[in-house]
């Protein structure tokens, strides 16, 4: 599984030297989901999916962001109902 809490402070450090770069973005975001940050993986998600974006692993980004939103909005359901 490797050093994840490693894993992020070495993605955090590329991401701050190429905040525009989408593929550190996604790859920031699994470590980050990993890791229960799920808001912040969503925020990274984001970046990751931006127009004209084009890296290998993209559409699993769209994925992992669609999936994340539903995640977040089948929690915030239960909330309500419980």
């Amino acid at each position: 599984l490797g050093d994840l809490p490693q894993a992020r402070i070495n993605l955090e450090r590329a991401v701050a030297l190429l905040p525009n770069n989408p593929q550190l973005q996604y790859h920031l975001a699994i470590v980050l989901a990993r890791l229960a940050e799920h808001d912040d993986a969503v925020k990274a998600l984001e970046k990751a999916v931006i127009d004209g974006a084009d890296y290998p692993g993209l559409d699993n980004a769209r994925s992992a962001l669609a999936d994340a939103r539903r995640q977040k909005q089948d929690l915030a359901t239960e909330k309500k109902s419980g």
